[in-house]
């Protein structure tokens, strides 16, 4: 199954070194989509809206990247669809679910969602794995998650992180969560490399967008394109219109180059009725980013 929305790399480096691709993907919960579809995504068709057609083009995004590390967010069908599907592409994958999902509250649903990493076995090998779990103030747990895994490029540590934050009205619990998420990767890393990737469900303005920033991390749109994109993910509620810029993939700056970032499409090549969409399977787009060791 193709999927025909126009998708190109955009080069800011040296294409000559070894590198390797990262992928950024809210590919939106099985659950999520099916629970009310005429409230969540009302201008959506309900076939797209449909796991056993959403789950071929979801793998085929993939495919096309060539990406060498997958983060997924809102992934409900990991032991019956991704680890099995991404085993037989040459992944080995790692999996935290969230403890109170969302998903979990509508009927037939698949157990909880959570935060999934695959990475290509020919390119990386397993290290050692990290899972956080988010507290609020005063100390409870949260529903949100980090997964963390250290692994050996050519024989040297690269620690990737997925990541997917509170949605909503809530930018100082974000900002919490980003920073135990880095109190918790930096010690875990002991000074290699670090990709983190997420949805932050927050906009470049928000402070825990500046809190990344300030821990040597670069935002590799931002670098490649000069500036975030216009969105990262778009969809209508039936008393608004959700546009904005709430996915990242963060890179040490000064451990990784960025080599490129795969263009996203633009609102006329999407279309007026948003995402999802026939073409395209999640409210999500998919991000992508080269990058070579220094």
């Amino acid at each position: 199954m193709e999927i025909f929305l126009y998708r190109h790399w955009t080069s800011s480096d040296d294409d000559s070194k070894e590198q390797f691709t990262v992928m950024q993907w809210n590919v939106l919960a099985d659950a999520l989509s099916q629970s009310t579809p005429t409230s969540n995504f009302y201008k959506t068709l309900p076939t797209a809206l449909q796991w056993d057609y959403r789950k071929g083009l979801i793998l085929s995004e993939i495919q096309r990247s060539g990406a060498d590390v997958v983060c997924l967010e809102e992934v409900d069908h990991y032991h019956d669809f991704f680890m099995p599907e991404m085993a037989r592409l040459g992944y080995d994958g790692h999996y935290a679910t969230k403890p109170k999902s969302a998903c979990l509250s509508f009927p037939g649903n698949n157990g909880s969602d959570g935060c999934a990493l695959f990475y290509r076995k020919s390119v990386f090998t397993f290290m050692d794995k990290k899972e956080i779990f988010y507290t609020e103030h005063g100390g409870e747990s949260s529903n949100q998650l980090a997964l963390v895994l250290k692994l050996a490029f050519h024989e040297r540590p690269v620690c990737v992180a997925v990541t997917h934050l509170k949605a909503k009205n809530f930018p100082a619990e974000r900002l919490q969560q980003g920073q135990q998420l880095m109190a918790n990767i930096n010690p875990f890393a002991q000074g290699a490399p670090i990709v983190v990737c997420g949805d932050f469900n927050a906009a470049p303005t928000e402070p825990v967008y500046q809190h990344m920033a300030s821990h040597n991390l670069a935002s590799a749109y931002c670098i490649a394109l000069k500036e975030e994109p216009s969105f990262t993910s778009w969809k209508f509620r039936p008393d608004k219109e959700l546009r904005y810029t709430i996915d990242y993939i963060w890179y040490s700056s000064g451990g990784l180059a960025l080599s490129g970032v795969w263009e996203l499409p633009s609102a006329g090549e999407i279309g007026p009725d948003a995402l999802p969409m026939l073409q395209y399977p999640s409210d999500h787009l998919a991000l992508c980013a080269k990058f070579s060791l220094l």
